[in-house]
């Protein structure tokens, strides 16, 4: 959805793959980027149509990557002053409790709960300055979600599958529409 030509799709991966040493194989766009809208159970995200302010998620399926990520992750949470850090500010600790919970179910690391890792240095300048406006004609937001295994993928979106359908079963997700709503900003 959001590259108007798989030149520009490619282009974007390869980007990555040049700065990371990660083969382009190993990467792809999920989420509303790739279907069109979100599926994210949420009642106020839920069947959002894929627009201008959506963002850019992109998955890399590196174990390798994983391992070396796990290993830094442990090294800086055992470190006195950052666990001191983490149980002082909520917000730390919040992005704790979600590296530990994608970590044990999916065997996945998002890129904006991670702490400051020396590691994270390719992958962080590649964000930046990935070439979305030469790719998408716009400028994106940009989310990385580095997995261990395909595994990890597959129970991913089984998981926000099973989501989306207690929700709907439950009654607590609108009805949808007939057509998918505007994006909207999450606040």
């Amino acid at each position: 959805m959001a590259f108007p030509l798989y030149d520009g799709y490619h282009q974007f991966l390869e980007h990555f793959a040049d700065r990371c040493g990660i083969h382009p194989n190993t990467m792809f766009l999920k989420g509303s980027t790739k279907i069109g809208f979100t599926i994210k159970p949420k009642p106020d995200r839920v069947w959002m149509k894929y627009g201008d302010a959506s963002d850019l998620d992109l998955t890399i399926v590196d174990s390798r990557l994983f391992e070396t990520i796990e290993s830094e992750v442990g090294i800086w949470e055992r470190d006195d002053s950052n666990r001191r850090n983490m149980f002082k500010n909520p917000r730390l600790r919040n992005d704790q409790r979600n590296r530990a919970n994608n970590k044990g179910w999916f065997r996945c690391f998002r890129f904006f709960d991670l702490p400051p890792l020396s590691c994270m240095h390719k992958l962080d300048e590649a964000m930046k300055s990935a070439p979305v406006k030469a790719c998408c004609q716009i400028d994106r937001p940009r989310k990385a979600f580095v997995f261990r295994d395909w595994w990890g993928v597959y129970e991913r979106y089984e998981y926000d599958l099973h989501q989306l359908t207690k929700g709907i079963q439950s009654g607590s997700l609108m009805h949808a529409p007939a057509e998918p709503r505007q994006y909207q900003e999450e606040l």
